[in-house]
């Protein structure tokens, strides 16, 4: 980053830096003053042990304001992305609320929001055999933030739209009531 930054700002190009590490600020220097260039910033939750269970490699949401809030203290564009937002996780009115004011009270003027979004081959929910081991697949985390397969349960049902009642056959496979009936 530190030698691709003066390259770009050399021929002129704008750029976007996303990233959700307060690391960003290493590169301060080389941001500042620079108008073609903003960086959009990950901020999924204040809730310290969402993030503990959903990003446990990520810095804790304080460090993430914190960076944000320097940014633009030295004049750098931020956009701030809250993704994914996460049906019944933090996907609360009143949590998101909290979220946008406290980004807005450090200068926050520009948000970009999505919700979470699955493959239809189930590797984001199941993980596949690639998957390395140190990663967390989303349906340990489920199973993790919501203290019970009930909740897991249920939180697919909502998130597939219905359908037949649903269960963990193990920590990391979910199973349709009719997928175990015909196995």
């Amino acid at each position: 980053m530190r030698r691709l930054i003066p390259l770009l700002k050399s021929c002129g190009a704008s750029f976007y830096v996303y990233t959700k590490s307060d690391l960003i600020l290493r590169n301060l220097d080389l941001l500042v003053g620079y108008s073609n260039a903003w960086v959009g910033f990950t901020v999924t939750s204040l809730n310290q042990e969402f993030s503990k269970v959903f990003e446990p490699n990520a810095p804790k949401p304080s460090q993430r304001v914190d960076a944000v809030q320097k940014l633009l203290e030295g004049g750098v564009e931020v956009v701030v992305r809250i993704d994914p937002i996460i049906l019944m996780a933090n996907d609360g009115e009143d949590e998101l609320k909290e979220l946008v004011g406290e980004l807005r009270a450090v200068g926050v003027k520009r948000f970009v929001a999505s919700t979470l979004k699955l493959d239809r081959e189930g590797k984001i929910l199941y993980g596949t055999s690639e998957t390395p081991p140190w990663k967390k697949t989303l349906s340990q985390a489920l199973l993790e933030w919501f203290g019970s397969e009930k909740g897991v349960g249920k939180f697919v049902k909502l998130f597939e739209g219905g359908g037949g009642s649903l269960r963990l056959s193990s920590p990391t496979t979910l199973l349709q009531e009719e997928d175990v009936r015909s196995g």
